[in-house]
């Protein structure tokens, strides 16, 4: 701390055997930060031990670490997510600790099969002109096409109004009063979303016949919690691309994990890798063509250029550092120098 230390995760397990249940062990974990500690089951599935460290019910913000140690208030840690936590495991299960630049990659929004579901749709009420869910002109491109629709929807109204006029001047009166709408028909729309580093953003939603746009489903905070689960469990059951070769060993499960977090991270790091980034061309006094590598912080301003953009967002993947160990309970080794 004297010397300007750094802000980091950390993640500690213990397996230990039950004396009085031979065969049965125990995985004690203590964590804080957003490194994940993980059980797998050739029987089972994955499951999460430190799962109690963040609320998997609602949208995270993988901006946002939740505690770490190191300087984060003047010279105090944030502890605020400090979680011991245990479970029950057997003997060849494999228990690991990754990252989130391992764990996040398998979060069905960052790999983009998937898109966060925030706001649940509540039905029209008809007999309460004032909720209209209809969002107020600046945010409506297609005000009037949404209007015919909502008046069609809205049979009550025009009965209750004495004229076509009338329910409808009641309608932009209620649009008036709402400030975001959470009508997928509605292009536009503004939607509350959580903001991360990955750059998920809400994907536009088309029902016109004219214009039908494939959309991905969209899924809760629980939702994609489980579905990160089922995924690893698919990657160590079945292998990479179907392969259909389970994990049988820590060493196996490593190297999956690293390997799924490569192939879905391609894109974007191909983006970041071209060499236009790093070097432009110019013409030299002899008239030739030649390299010049940009200056550090050229380099760095091209980089997040590309980042910015909409194609490098719209790739899956987190870039992120990506670290995994693992044990094999029960699994006698003898150790030395050269294998450790």
């Amino acid at each position: 701390m004297e010397t300007g230390g750094a802000l980091t995760t950390l993640t500690v397990l213990v397996v230990l055997p039950l004396w009085d249940n031979p065969g049965k062990y125990v995985a004690c974990c203590c964590n804080v930060g957003d490194s994940l500690g993980y059980v797998y089951s050739k029987a089972h599935g994955v499951r999460e031990i430190t799962e109690g460290s963040h609320d998997v019910n609602s949208m995270r913000d993988m901006r946002d670490a939740l505690g770490a140690l190191g300087p984060v208030n003047g010279e105090n840690p944030e502890m605020s997510n400090l979680t011991l936590s245990m479970t029950d495991i057997d003997k060849d299960d494999i228990v690991f600790l990754t990252s989130d630049g391992i764990s996040d990659n398998f979060d069905p929004v960052v790999g983009k099969f998937a898109e966060p579901l925030i706001h649940k749709i509540q039905p029209l009420v008809p007999s309460q002109p004032s909720q209209s869910r209809l969002a107020p002109k600046r945010q409506n491109k297609s005000a009037s096409n949404i209007m015919t629709r909502r008046q069609e929807l809205t049979e009550p109204l025009a009965r209750i109004a004495s004229s076509t006029k009338k329910s409808v001047n009641l309608l932009n009166s209620a649009s008036q009063k709402r400030t975001v709408s959470t009508d997928p028909s509605v292009d536009g729309a503004n939607r509350a979303y959580t903001r991360s580093k990955t750059f998920i953003e809400p994907r536009p939603r088309k029902n016109n016949q004219s214009t039908r746009m494939s959309t991905l489903p969209l899924v809760s905070g629980a939702q994609r919690h489980q579905l990160t689960m089922l995924r690893m469990a698919d990657i160590l059951m079945y292998g990479i691309n179907g392969t259909l070769r389970p994990c049988t060993t820590a060493k196996q499960l490593c190297q999956l994990l690293i390997d799924f977090v490569t192939c879905i991270t391609s894109a974007k790091r191909k983006l970041l890798e071209q060499r236009e980034l790093y070097y432009k061309i110019i013409i030299g006094k002899d008239g030739l063509q030649k390299e010049v590598e940009y200056t550090k912080h050229q380099q760095k301003m091209a980089r997040k250029r590309m980042m910015e953009g909409s194609t490098f967002s719209s790739l899956p993947g987190k870039l992120d550092h990506a670290t995994v160990v693992a044990y094999t309970v029960g699994v006698e080794h003898s150790y030395t120098e050269t294998n450790l």
